[in-house]
């Protein structure tokens, strides 16, 4: 028996030990509590859809395990923000445990009730410690944006859009059968994840912006690193048989393909119009056209992972100083900016269509970190009426495109392609290099061109 009973004892002995130890050891204080931030700021977040995740962390900087008394949101269950620590969602968390020198996560999240203000609007509420010795709190604030919503819609008489409140595209909207729909200057049109604006046959979309009020289209997270991530929504597509597209001082940017003109069979009148804008980082295509006929002045299409322009069974596409830049860096290139291509076209019930292809270029940059930035598959039956590049700045080793006063493989030195900006540094050899054309006088931003010695692609040096 005392064989058995002493051990025991033993063992007794020494867990009251312990935790008399621990107990006496552990601190309700929270001096020694140092937070990661004392303010946690969600940028434009629109009401009604949930905010990026943000996240901030609690160290416990002293050498004793430190109990708060109470972590609590201020706004409990009214509050619109959430909160979870270390994977425990919740409003009110009591006795939470710190280790000497260890630190816990929170993750905070937010969705903000929609109002009647028109302009963005503040929300706030904070975050409370309590220990022994007082409280500390971190500050919670977030900008919110009401917003006309669109979710599958279908527009089914001639519409203007307003441009009181931005516009956020859900599904797949639609422009129907002898409608037009008009995005007025200064409209800022927002795609959620797998949106998409869809201009069907008999409709067209009319988007003139000017250079102090663009219209933009791009995704709805607006949190900081999100305005040149590519695939946040899909795009704008004109399908086949659209009457018109029209789009000036637009950018569009950060979904899978940015704009997409279906045309086939090839119709006979230019179908999309495009002058003064910018398609940006794509996860697919910046254009991809299926035997189109465009005409695109002043634009730069840049930074797709894919292809930034794609003219694919044949089309006409006239292109007039634009800057071709593929220096995406969310992401591997393997394609060319470039590729056209006069391939036959086998619809769903098997009809071989064969179209012409006819390509201008006319005073374009084409550029890019990829070894040859011009890609031509023309195998198919489709006559080649015309492929022309003239007073171009190219990277391509085709040796038919060294003609026309075309420059090939020089550095065109944009300013940062890394940073988006595509305008021409003062050593550019595409300074004065470009064809005169009498009805382009402007450049993408406005700026006056040079007379006598304009400037190639989409940007005018200003000195």
């Amino acid at each position: 028996m005392k064989k058995i009973l002493f051990p025991f004892l033993l063992f007794l002995a020494a867990f009251i030990v312990y935790n008399c130890d621990r107990n006496g050891s552990e601190t309700r204080n929270i001096a020694g509590l140092k937070l990661s931030t004392d303010t946690v700021f969600f940028d434009t977040v629109f009401t009604s859809i949930g905010s990026d995740t943000q996240v901030f962390k609690m160290y416990n900087t002293t050498n004793q395990p430190m109990l708060i008394n109470n972590v609590k949101l201020a706004g409990g269950s009214n509050s619109i923000f959430r909160i979870n620590l270390n994977g425990t969602s919740g409003i009110d968390f009591d006795d939470i445990e710190i280790l000497p020198n260890d630190s816990q996560y929170f993750f905070l999240e937010v969705t903000v009730d929609p109002n009647d203000e028109a302009l963005p609007f503040v929300a706030k509420d904070s975050i409370w410690f309590e220990g022994n010795d007082g409280k500390i709190d971190v500050k919670l604030i977030a900008w919110g944006q009401n917003a006309y919503f669109h979710k599958d819609e279908i527009i089914v008489e001639n519409t203007t859009w307003p441009t009181d409140k931005p516009h956020v595209l859900f599904g797949e909207n639609s422009v129907a059968l002898g409608a037009k729909l008009t995005i007025p200057a200064g409209c800022k049109v927002h795609g959620h994840s797998f949106s998409r604006l869809n201009i069907w046959r008999g409709s067209s979309i009319s988007a003139i912006g000017t250079v102090e009020e663009p219209i933009v289209f791009q995704g709805d997270r607006l949190d900081e690193g999100y305005d040149v991530l590519p695939g946040q929504w899909i795009g704008i597509r004109m399908r086949p048989g659209a009457v018109k597209g029209e789009f000036a001082n637009v950018t569009i940017k950060n979904g899978f393909i940015g704009l997409q003109v279906d045309s086939m069979p090839k119709s006979e009148e230019t179908s999309v119009f495009l002058q003064n804008s910018t398609i940006s980082t794509m996860n697919l295509f910046g254009l991809l056209c299926y035997a189109g006929n465009i005409e695109v002045v002043n634009t730069e299409i840049i930074n797709s992972c894919g292809y930034l322009f794609a003219g694919e069974f044949g089309g006409k596409y006239v292109f007039a100083n634009c800057t071709f830049g593929g220096y995406q860096k969310n992401c591997t290139r393997s394609d060319a900016s470039v590729f056209l291509s006069n391939a036959n076209f086998v619809d769903i019930n098997e009809i071989k269509h064969i179209n012409e292809l006819d390509a201008l270029f006319t005073n374009c940059i084409v550029y890019g970190n990829q070894d040859e930035e011009i890609e031509l598959s023309l195998s198919g039956e489709g006559e080649i009426e015309q492929l022309a590049f003239d007073h171009c700045l190219l990277k391509t080793e085709i040796a038919d495109l060294n003609a026309n006063n075309n420059i090939l493989n020089k550095d065109p030195k944009f300013i940062a392609p890394g940073l988006l900006n595509y305008q021409l540094d003062t050593l550019s050899p595409a300074i004065g290099k470009a064809r005169i054309i009498a009805t382009i006088t402007k450049d993408r931003l406005g700026n006056d061109r040079d007379v006598n010695f304009p400037d190639i692609g989409a940007f005018e040096r200003q000195e």
